[in-house]
């Protein structure tokens, strides 16, 4: 089982956890997964901060996620070079969370839930593809997107014009550089125990 999401409900009364659920046989193979969401009671609602760093980095794709992703894209001169002549939004969603995140003249002047003229693409994939890119000890982000881990929708001409500013995004949500330790570090952290998803190999060698 590995642990996708950690947030608080709009109420701030209870939590949302999103588990990744694998079942293996004898052999090690996957037989079956799936997800299920854990809804506990919060110890302390109000004290709760949503928009700190350790809520956005255990939230992939949400806007507090997308603003503390923009801070670190803002000082990557290879998404600045990348996105010089890029007018867009960039959409990224894991799951069902998505997020857009709009660059001008090497700047992230906006970070929204939505756009009113909607993302020119969006990078996509299940939140334990975002996890797993996390948790590898390289940026392979490029071998999972040949497997159908993470597409772009929308305007997939406009995704393959950008190759050198994907590579810097892909960067700070990757493990291995500054993704795991800055982005979503958490995971990697002690406090939470996390396991690696049993019997599946981190990617292509």
């Amino acid at each position: 089982m590995t642990i996708t999401r950690c947030r608080h409900s709009s109420g701030g009364a209870t939590g949302v956890i999103g588990r990744h659920v694998r079942l293996l046989n004898q052999h090690g193979e996957i037989s079956q997964d799936g997800t299920s969401a854990l809804l506990p009671r919060c110890r302390d609602s109000e004290g709760s901060d949503e928009s700190g760093d350790d809520a956005a980095r255990r939230d992939s794709a949400s806007v507090h996620w997308a603003r503390r992703l923009a801070e670190l894209l803002g000082k990557n001169e290879t998404f600045q070079s990348g996105t010089a002549s890029f007018g867009g939004a960039t959409g990224l969603q894991a799951g069902d969370v998505a997020c857009r995140i709009r660059p001008y003249k090497s700047q992230i002047p906006d970070v929204a839930a939505r756009t009113p003229e909607g993302p020119t693409f969006t990078i996509v994939a299940d939140e334990i593809d975002w996890v797993e890119l996390a948790l590898s000890d390289r940026n392979d982000f490029v071998p999972r997107a040949r497997r159908g881990q993470f597409r772009a929708t929308g305007n997939t001409c406009e995704y393959l014009r950008l190759p050198t500013a994907i590579t810097g995004l892909a960067t700070l949500c990757a493990g291995g550089g500054q993704g795991q330790a800055m982005v979503i570090g958490w995971l990697a952290d002690d406090r939470h125990a996390l396991p690696s998803p049993a019997g599946v190999p981190p990617g292509d060698q």
